[in-house]
């Protein structure tokens, strides 16, 4: 597809003979009031405005990729056709300046792309009633008009693929190309009026941008979080003092040249200097919130700061910059607000830009708590293998607790709030006596991992590719240790469970039917794989709940607030509330985690049972602790294939509860972290090697003397 010029020559046509004919209309009711003759007036600008924006439109789409291909080349071959034919170049330089002449900017100058005051979930509300009832456009925005021009949802991917240069260029052919139109009515030329305007607006956007920024300076969440800003001269204030000189001397023709009778903008300078200021600072509030936690507010407010000072910076370059330099300053904002015009309604751009900084926090409380899973010695190695074991003894018990809740028949909501309640208590006792589940620490180890690349990315030589392998292979056998310990203990326990239970009432556990049933659930013939795949995504969003609620104790300040407590400290006494509440700081993350893990556990079975499909989930270590149930009730009669099946099935649950949550949790923590494909591959040859080498030490952990010596 190439570009259709005749269009906009149709529409520049259309709109002078439009204006000419209304002014022919306007002369033969020269009598009619005034009010009916601005009604003509508006009705007729309405309708100008709106073929143009129309035909704007048609133009972009008669230019638009249609694959993906073609979409990489961005805007060479609108270059190409610029670059030869000079009247196609002055019909879209006549009808840039006509569009620019009648339209609103600012609002394109200052809103597009910067998150809106309604909030996180109003725009995503917006966003998502954008795709089942459009908006009304208004042709007198440029803004609205750049909305329906770039309204396909591929476009996003052409205008990333535009380069600055491609736009420099783009600007450069307009700006040989002087408009071969009437004088307007005031006298002035076209070109020189668009400036004019375009100058204006610009102008404009500045002062509304720079009033915003000091306005959302002054929030109270953000001096919550930092205080100084109350203490010491605040930056969001002093730019907008600057820019209003500016903005005045602007207006009053005082600073238009300095004494070497060049453009003079001193102001504009020193607020370039206030506006990374105003950066630094925000750099220092997500430092700060390392320590004390963050809010979706805060994150939403520190992300509505950062593109509000981008966007000031482009602006005020543009203002600022001599004739050589603004092609390339309006290059660098005509692409952002282009591409951002484009992403207006992209729900998962909204999501993601909004949710980055929380997913650091919480991945990073998660990470803190990962550490506890990596083991470096043998002695460590050896601890998390007792802890596993008392993990396994404890899931047994929960493994014949859920068969006698299933086995009173008690009415069905009832029997899931009790299987759920009692998950989720078994998971509370397994933390408070300091025992290890496997599955869990996936969640946990992956976000410590992404900190450690994080670390070894900034590092020029092999040293940090080394300690982010070594890790690898701490993390692989902790794991190890972890799950072998579970799936140890708990089979033995439950078969012990099902003999003390048969000495006392004469029956097992489980009927023999059951336990056939709790042997194909474990099969790999059956779709334990998959469910083992829906329960290590419940497993990632335990992880990810356990790190929120960590986040939420440091930023609530829950410790001071129980310690504050006049109830607690009359029924507890001063200082066994301090210690409780010291202990709430600490495990607030770990408690809601488990309890949240155990109900996720029990539901979905249940909902997929409701629903009518085939939801289950599957994780190893209770589904040891079932075979482990089933095997006296069936006498240990298993065929030689069925029990290897059976052991594959485990294997593969395992696995796929260890891989999905991993994963998921990696991913997350890599992309809150802001780490490239290329930054993880670096470490993928080094970790190959290093498994290739010294398979051993991925299993067990070295000596002591080996460790010292590393």
């Amino acid at each position: 597809m190439s570009f259709d010029f005749d269009i906009l020559e149709r529409a520049l046509s259309a709109s002078t003979n439009a204006s000419t004919n209304a002014d022919a209309s306007a002369d033969t009711t020269a009598d009619a009031t005034n009010l009916a003759a601005t009604d003509v007036d508006l009705t007729r600008r309405a309708s100008i405005a709106k073929q143009r924006m129309l035909a704007f439109a048609d133009f972009v789409a008669s230019g638009r990729p249609p694959n993906q291909r073609q979409r990489t080349a961005g805007l060479e071959p609108l270059l190409l056709r610029l670059r030869v034919h000079a009247g196609d170049r002055a019909t879209l330089v006549r009808f840039t300046c006509t569009l620019l002449c009648h339209t609103k900017q600012v609002s394109l100058y200052a809103d597009a792309g910067i998150l809106p005051s309604t909030g996180f979930v109003g725009e995503l509300y917006r966003r998502v009633s954008q795709r089942v009832l459009p908006e009304v456009v208004n042709p007198i925005y440029l803004r609205d008009c750049l909305a329906e021009a770039f309204s396909d949802p591929r476009d996003d991917d052409w205008l990333a693929a535009v380069s600055g240069e491609q736009w420099q260029e783009l600007i450069r052919l307009m700006a040989t190309e002087a408009p071969e139109a009437p004088e307007t009515p005031d006298g002035d030329a076209l070109a020189a009026r668009c400036i004019e305007r375009f100058d204006a607006e610009l102008s404009n956007a500045i002062d509304v941008l720079s009033l915003r920024l000091a306005g959302l300076g002054l929030e109270a969440e953000l001096l919550r979080v930092y205080p100084d800003l109350e203490e010491h001269d605040s930056p969001f204030m002093a730019q907008q003092h600057e820019i209003q000189r500016w903005c005045a001397g602007r207006t009053l023709g005082a600073d238009a040249v300095n004494d070497k009778g060049t453009p003079d903008h001193g102001q504009l300078d020193h607020a370039l200097v206030l506006l990374d200021q105003c950066r630094s600072v925000l750099d220092r509030v997500r430092k700060n919130t390392a320590s004390i936690g963050t809010s979706f507010g805060l994150t939403y407010l520190i992300g509505r700061l950062l593109q509000t000072i981008r966007r000031l910076e482009l602006l005020v370059n543009v203002a600022g910059a001599d004739a050589a330099a603004k092609p390339v300053a309006s290059a660098l904002l005509l692409r952002e607000v282009g591409l951002a015009q484009a992403q207006r309604n992209d729900i998962g751009k909204h999501i993601a830009q909004s949710m980055d900084l929380v997913a650091l926090r919480v991945t990073e409380n998660a990470g803190r708590t990962g550490d506890h899973y990596i083991t470096e010695t043998r002695a460590e190695y050896f601890v998390m293998f007792r802890a596993a074991l008392g993990a396994g003894f404890v899931v047994a018990f929960m493994a014949w607790a859920k068969v006698f809740i299933v086995g009173t028949k008690l009415p069905a909501l009832i029997e899931v709030f009790s299987i759920c309640a009692m998950y989720a208590v078994a998971f509370i006792v397994i933390h408070l006596l300091h025992f290890s589940l496997a599955t869990k620490q996936p969640a946990m180890t992956a976000a410590a991992i992404a900190a450690a690349l994080d670390d070894a990315r900034q590092q020029t030589n092999s040293s940090g590719i080394e300690r982010m392998v070594d890790m690898v292979a701490r993390v692989t056998r902790s794991q190890l240790a972890a799950i072998v310990g579970n799936i140890v203990l708990t089979i033995p326990t439950a078969i012990l469970l099902t003999y003390v239970v048969f000495a006392v009432s004469g029956a097992h556990i489980v009927e023999p039917g059951k336990a056939q049933k709790l042997m194909h659930d474990a099969s790999l013939l059956s779709l334990a794989p998959i469910y083992a795949g829906i329960a290590g995504v419940l497993l990632f969003f335990g992880g990810l709940i356990s790190g929120y609620f960590d986040n939420k104790s440091s930023y609530s300040r829950i410790r001071e607030r129980l310690q504050a407590h006049v109830g607690l400290i009359a029924l507890l006494g001063r200082d066994r509330n301090d210690r409780f509440a010291r202990y709430i700081e600490d495990n607030l993350g770990a408690l809601a985690g488990n309890a949240s893990l155990g109900v996720m556990l029990g539901l979905v079975g249940p909902l997929g049972v409701a629903l009518g499909l085939p939801l289950d989930v599957r994780h190893v270590t209770i589904t040891a602790a079932g075979l482990g149930l089933a095997l006296p009730a069936i006498s240990f009669d298993v065929a030689i294939a069925v029990a290897f099946v059976t052991l594959f099935g485990v294997a593969a649950i395992g696995l796929f509860n260890l891989a999905v949550s991993f994963g998921l949790t990696l991913m997350l923590a890599f992309k809150a972290r802001n780490v490239s494909l290329p930054d993880r591959s670096r470490f993928l040859p080094a970790l190959w090697q290093r498994a290739r080498s010294n398979p051993r030490e991925f299993l067990l952990p070295p000596k002591v003397d080996q460790i010292i010596k590393h």
